[in-house]
């Protein structure tokens, strides 16, 4: 079992879920945003450190790729959506309805049941 490939996937799941944050941060004072103002989002540390942290996430999912399977990789990255779900939650104040927590719990089961298969 290789240790350090899994903990570049889970440290690349971080990255991208802490971009996904910043990203939304970044919009949350934008709601008529449109694409012909795609420009001025670069002006925005938000969003370009949403960007950033999406490219270190890439970086890593792919040295990590090169280690792991991606039947087991790529499932895994669904581990994002839980984490954006408890950080949306508490940072955004976004409502979690119990069907969101009955997904997040599939999520996880899925998530376990894809790394058994690796034993």
């Amino acid at each position: 079992m290789n240790y350090s490939a899994y903990g570049l996937l889970l440290i690349a799941i971080l990255f991208g879920a802490v971009g996904q944050i910043l990203l939304k941060g970044g919009m949350n004072g934008r709601p008529g945003f449109q694409i012909r103002n795609l420009l001025s989002l670069i002006r925005d540390a938000r969003i370009v450190g949403g960007f950033l942290c999406y490219g270190i996430s890439t970086l890593l999912y792919l040295k990590s790729l090169a280690a792991l399977d991606l039947s087991l990789a790529y499932p895994t990255v669904s581990l994002g959506y839980v984490i954006i779900l408890l950080l949306s939650s508490k940072l955004f104040k976004e409502p979690v309805n119990s069907t969101r927590w009955i997904a997040v719990f599939i999520i996880c089961l899925g998530i376990v049941l894809v790394g058994f298969g690796t034993s």
